[in-house]
């Protein structure tokens, strides 16, 4: 279930995206900045169609968006998650009890919060604050 997400500038302010998913299915799509939190959102609705848990699909396109980052995922607790910026507070965790997200830029903070199921919703803010850490 692993994903991988390749963004190329081809000019200014016009991008190229593409994500691939290891059984070769792929989503790609051209245009400004907003074509990345689309195709990460769509990647993330492939992933629920295919019968994969809320949980664990959130867990594996943030991983797979944020590769460079360190991910650890608790079956044994109700499928919370942790990805995290091994150089930085910068964080994004599930809490499988509640069914709630959090991302944590800084110190002061959530940057957004909020419950699973919006992950659903066209044009839902994780995805965009997910592109922009």
């Amino acid at each position: 279930m692993r994903w991988q997400f390749k963004i190329r500038e081809l000019s200014v302010g016009h991008y190229n995206f593409l994500a691939s998913r290891e059984d070769g299915r792929s989503i790609e799509r051209d245009g400004s900045e907003d074509v990345i939190p689309q195709a990460i959102h769509d990647a993330y609705l492939v992933e629920i169609e295919l019968g994969t848990s809320d949980a664990e699909a959130s867990f594996h396109v943030t991983l797979g968006f944020l590769s460079r980052w360190t991910g650890v995922y608790h079956r044994g607790m109700m499928g919370s998650w942790t990805v995290s910026d091994p150089k930085s507070v910068k964080r994004i965790d599930f809490d499988g009890r509640d069914m709630y997200l959090m991302i944590t830029r800084d110190s002061s903070g959530y940057s957004w919060q909020g419950r699973i199921e919006e992950l659903t919703k066209e044009r839902c803010h994780y995805f965009r604050e997910l592109s922009t850490l």
